[in-house]
């Protein structure tokens, strides 16, 4: 075999790949061997059909893909041998095979055309980018604003401790109306202790209403703990709860056991997507997914301002990006004129020069040869930045989960690929987070502090 690379143009490279006879003929003959073992013909035995016959029928097809499996091969091999990083090619190959290939006159050799054009080869001219990184400052007095403004925006009703409630008539509401029904409750368990929990009405469906039925603030009910097991219930209580039936090595004997529990419910609410309760000077943080509850007025405020700086310098960083990135494109623009293989990309799109779309065309390849660049680099210097990492940054700042056993949880979760909707944008994170150390990394960096207050203008 023998491989022939001329250099057409920039960034333009021409392969000629010759096949001899001497290089195809053994794998061809293999390949009829192998079919004339399998085929199943009318009239012939399996494996004795004669090789002459079945060449006949499937011979050229069978010599056709077997050069082509080898030009590709050599091609593949080349490509890597010789490190190009190839944008598009074209090839004769069909061509070729259709005006050479006759299988009672096999040729001496074949040679297939390949034209290459290359991605550009550059450095990221990046230490003379200024860049301007913020420090955030965000005062007490904006938190304390923008939770005055979740308690009006999400804390649509809420029951006083004598209102009665009709929880048949808030399964109606809800069908027109996109609220969750939150029930805050306590319950004595067999040992005496009493564990407070919140639970959605949603998670007990309607066949738990016979217990909710009428119910309203300070009843107490006596529910039967088969009841609760049965309706999956018992998932939605707290830790304690579910430790205590899990002690128990036998259900049967547990329900047998504690027939009765007893249930008070303290308040009723409607919530949209988080609650915050200020009775008796404490706040509640809840939050869908995943259940967490802030009990004190101070770990409340430090979560939330951990959240909300999360958020503000996630939305900074794409800000950054973005010029970072406009700057860079504009310091290459010149050498990526002078390296884009255009003759090539004139004979994939005919009407390169003329055609209005070609400068939106050549504006998206020149995004896109300095973006792998970047991610070339990233991926080689910042390896031990992991996707773990980032996850559970994700989660502690977003959902304040702390707990290493609960994050592993979460991650063997994304891994087995669930969590899809929070995976998508953990790794648009964790992307960006990578993009940020390179660009603190390599470009001159203006540190500017800013200070995050609350303005009655908004």
């Amino acid at each position: 075999m023998v491989i022939e690379a001329q250099q057409l143009n920039v960034n333009h490279l021409l392969l000629k790949i010759t096949i001899s006879k001497d290089d195809y003929i053994t794998k061809y003959n293999e390949s009829l061997k192998k079919i004339k073992n399998n085929i199943i013909l009318n009239g012939f035995r399996k494996g004795c059909v004669p090789l002459n016959f079945l060449e006949r029928l499937h011979g050229k097809q069978l010599l056709i893909e077997t050069l082509k499996k080898i030009s590709n091969e050599a091609l593949v091999n080349y490509i890597k041998e010789n490190n190009l990083d190839v944008l598009a090619q074209l090839s004769d190959e069909d061509k070729v095979l259709e005006n050479n290939i006759k299988i009672d006159d096999k040729p001496l050799e074949v040679t297939f055309s390949y034209e290459l054009g290359l991605w550009p080869k550059f450095d990221l001219p990046t230490k003379d980018i200024e860049v301007e990184f913020f420090h955030y400052e965000i005062t007490d007095n904006f938190i304390k604003e923008k939770v005055k403004e979740l308690r009006k925006q999400f804390l649509t009703y809420d029951l006083s401790i004598n209102q009665h409630i009709e929880l048949e008539q808030l399964f109606e509401d809800k069908l027109q109306n996109p609220i969750q029904i939150l029930i805050k409750a306590s319950i004595c368990l067999p040992n005496d202790k009493i564990y407070s929990f919140l639970f959605f009405v949603d998670d007990v469906k309607n066949e738990m209403l016979h217990i909710l039925k009428d119910i309203k603030p300070n009843d107490v009910r006596e529910i039967v703990f088969e009841d609760f097991f049965k309706k999956n219930f018992v998932n939605f209580l707290n830790a304690d709860i579910k430790n205590f039936i899990k002690e128990e090595k036998d259900i049967s004997e547990i329900i047998e056991t504690y027939k009765v529990w007893t249930l008070k419910i303290d308040k009723i609410f409607q919530i949209n997507s988080l609650l915050l309760d200020t009775s008796n000077g404490d706040v509640l943080w809840k939050i869908l997914y995943p259940n967490i509850i802030i009990k004190s007025e101070e770990e409340f405020y430090n979560f939330f301002k951990k959240r909300v700086e999360y958020y503000i310098t996630y939305e900074d960083y794409k800000k950054i990006f973005s010029t970072f990135f406009e700057k860079l494109i504009e310091k290459l623009d010149k050498t990526l004129e002078e390296n884009f293989p255009y003759e090539f990309l004139k004979k994939i799109y005919p009407n390169f020069q003329e055609n209005n779309e070609s400068s939106s065309l050549l504006k998206y390849l020149k995004n896109n040869v300095v973006l792998n660049r970047i991610n070339e680099v990233v991926k080689e210097k910042y390896s031990n930045i992991t996707f773990k990492d980032t996850i559970k940054e994700f989660y502690e700042a977003v959902y304040g989960i702390k707990d290493e056993k609960v994050l592993e949880n979460i991650i063997s979760e994304i891994e087995k690929g669930k969590r899809e909707d929070e995976k998508k944008t953990i790794t648009k994170h964790h992307s960006l987070k990578l993009n940020i150390h390179f660009i603190k990394d390599n470009a001159k960096i203006i540190y500017t502090t800013k200070k995050i207050d609350f303005e009655e203008n908004g």
